[in-house]
């Protein structure tokens, strides 16, 4: 597993289709022309709680407010509910490194828990075998746009008096049980940096049905500025505010949400009708996935040939990504590790994304497939 440290993943010299790139067109351009114009380019914008209260009717949740990027968004989801020093959140070892060290920002302890080989997902059972006195919250990441099995681990958390917070930074658009991912915990968090569904170039949210944790958020956004009386300071805070630039262009973007989504969608769609072999991340509950970047396993593949199976693209100027390493193997992050992490470490180790997008040429799906079967039959 620790290949990763070893050598740093094949890149093509010259990149012809990449990961992701984000889908900007004249609706964007003329939104942010306005606000130019109008010379309200900051946070104090109008367009910014505009555009929050659009986003709370788009995704059903009674409040929201912008931030300055998604993992910003986890670091006020934690203050704003008291995580500091002596308290312990637990979090997946299968996510992005933004997840566990909003924790270590906020002063808490991170303690990492395995995820379900299936979907790629923290469980209950996972946080059952995590929780101890200590544990304040726990974080959900729906990664690569699963949704989580959310309810169970709700019920048991708010039973023992434990907060939940969504990690939906790649999973804006993702369903469980007919609602939103993101809108069912305390908390959830979402990114719009520029390989995300809607970008804003740097940009995230966070949503709530709290009035109290909303008020909190909002104050400790604003560097903890009274509501009542400004340039009074109520307790330390932050500048975590969306400018009124981005904002139009994440306007602009999320007015155009339904296509963007289908465009992802389709391909999906394309990778799962040209390659054979695979294992997406996958799930027995009610849901729908969101489309962000295509990954997937390839079982029984080792490191190595993984990686000359990235290197055979990137020779093709085809940019692909291993999916996350576990955290804990991370040098920032070993310290905290108490265990091993068997399905996140397989599911490291066998699996890869692709290009995603309709910037991907239509002609490009069978020639990779073609590639990708010479690794998926033996060539490991």
């Amino acid at each position: 597993m620790q290949i990763f440290l070893s050598e740093p993943w094949p890149q093509p010299a010259k990149i012809k289709v990449p990961l992701s790139t984000p889908d900007l067109t004249e609706t964007e351009r003329a939104n942010m022309l306005r606000i130019f114009d109008s010379g309200w380019v900051g946070s104090g914008a109008s367009i910014v709680s505009e555009l929050e209260a659009q986003f709370s009717t788009h995704l059903g949740a009674q409040y929201s407010q912008l931030v300055s990027n998604g993992s910003v968004a986890l670091m006020l989801a934690l203050r704003s509910i008291g995580v500091g020093p002596g308290d312990e959140v637990i979090v997946p070892a299968l996510t992005y490194a933004a997840t566990a060290s909003s924790v270590v920002n906020v002063g808490a302890e991170p303690v990492f828990c395995d995820v379900s080989l299936s979907s790629w997902q923290i469980t209950l059972d996972h946080v059952m075998g995590a929780i101890s006195p200590k544990t304040k919250a726990v974080i959900v990441p729906h990664i690569y746009g699963m949704p989580t099995d959310l309810k169970p681990i709700l019920d048991f958390c708010h039973a023992a008096g434990v907060f939940v917070i969504e990690d939906a930074a790649e999973a804006l658009g993702a369903r469980y049980q007919g609602a939103y991912a993101g809108t069912l915990a305390d908390i959830g968090t979402y990114s719009f940096f520029p390989n995300k569904l809607i970008t804003s170039g740097e940009g995230g949210l966070c949503v709530t049905n709290d009035s109290e944790l909303d008020a909190k958020m909002r104050l400790l956004k604003s560097q903890g500025m009274s509501a009542r009386f400004r340039y009074v300071f109520d307790e330390p805070g932050y500048n975590f505010r969306l400018s009124g630039i981005q904002a139009a262009i994440l306007q602009a973007q999320l007015q155009r949400f339904d296509e963007l989504f289908s465009d992802r969608f389709a391909s999906e769609q394309s990778w799962r009708l040209s390659l054979k072999k695979i294992k997406e991340p996958e799930a027995v509950y009610d849901h729908v996935r969101a489309p962000w970047i295509f990954s997937f396993r390839i079982e029984g593949i080792s490191p190595n040939s993984k990686r000359l199976l990235a290197k055979e693209l990137a020779a093709l100027g085809i940019e692909t990504r291993p999916v996350f390493y576990p955290l804990p193997l991370m040098p920032a992050f070993s310290r905290f590790r108490t265990e091993d992490f068997d399905n996140a470490e397989t599911i490291s180790d066998e699996s890869i994304s692709f290009p995603t997008g309709k910037h991907v040429p239509a002609e490009l799906y069978d020639v990779v497939s073609k590639i990708v079967a010479k690794y998926s039959t033996g060539g490991n």
